[in-house]
């Protein structure tokens, strides 16, 4: 069963969109990086990150990438927690957590070069709930990369960003219109971020050149 958002209308920003994170098909083509500017191009990684996202200004020295490498001993404790995009998951110490309306139920489909972007989160045995959260939605899920068991909520696989820097950051929403925080009731926050509309990666096409060209005639 594919999992679908529930996105709802917003204007795009598409100054800021980021290019798309295709972990299904096309996960044996890794980008290439820019030498001279570091810019990097259509890699396989959950969306290309500019110089701001790639930068020292990421997760700590007990990071979430580490974390999702390295999962022997791991406990995962979730909580929920308020902001002004609502009621959305977070790890103890307070790192958003993120779903991708790519997986299907109980499947991540965020392999190879997106899991580096966006950190499974692993799990020694199984989640526990604190604070207000509802633990008869977690789960657990094997990747099929054999990385280890990846915690669920409400069947969404979960993910950290590695550009979330603190605790409440939440730049990982809305990346390609696929990326979005999990809300308390166990559904994708579908609206804010960079990107709002999955629809919005398509802006610029030929059918909206010619609209315009109607437009000016």
């Amino acid at each position: 069963m594919k999992l679908r958002s529930r996105v709802l209308p917003a204007a795009a920003a598409a100054a800021l969109l980021l290019a798309a994170c295709d972990a299904g098909d096309d996960a044996q083509d890794p980008g290439v990086e820019d030498t001279d500017t570091g810019a990097t191009e259509d890699t396989d990684d959950g969306g290309i990150l500019d110089d701001d996202l790639t930068g020292d200004d990421t997760l700590g020295e007990d990071t979430a990438e580490e974390q999702a490498l390295d999962p022997e001993d791991a406990e995962v404790q979730l909580d929920v927690v308020s902001s002004e995009l609502g009621d959305h998951v977070v790890d103890a110490e307070g790192r958003s957590l993120y779903v991708s309306s790519d997986d299907e139920e109980g499947v991540s489909n965020c392999l190879n070069d997106c899991a580096q972007i966006w950190p499974p989160v692993l799990v020694d045995g199984e989640p526990t709930a604190i604070g207000e959260l509802d633990e008869t939605l977690l789960g657990t899920t094997e990747r099929d990369d054999d990385t280890g068991t990846q915690v669920t909520y409400n069947g969404w696989p979960l993910y950290w960003f590695v550009s979330d820097a603190e605790p409440g950051d939440t730049r990982g929403q809305g990346v390609n219109g696929t990326w979005w925080l999990i809300g308390g009731d166990g559904e994708p926050i579908a609206e804010g971020g960079i990107q709002d509309e999955p629809g919005d990666a398509d802006a610029g096409t030929d059918e909206d050149t010619d609209a315009e060209g109607d437009e000016d005639a």
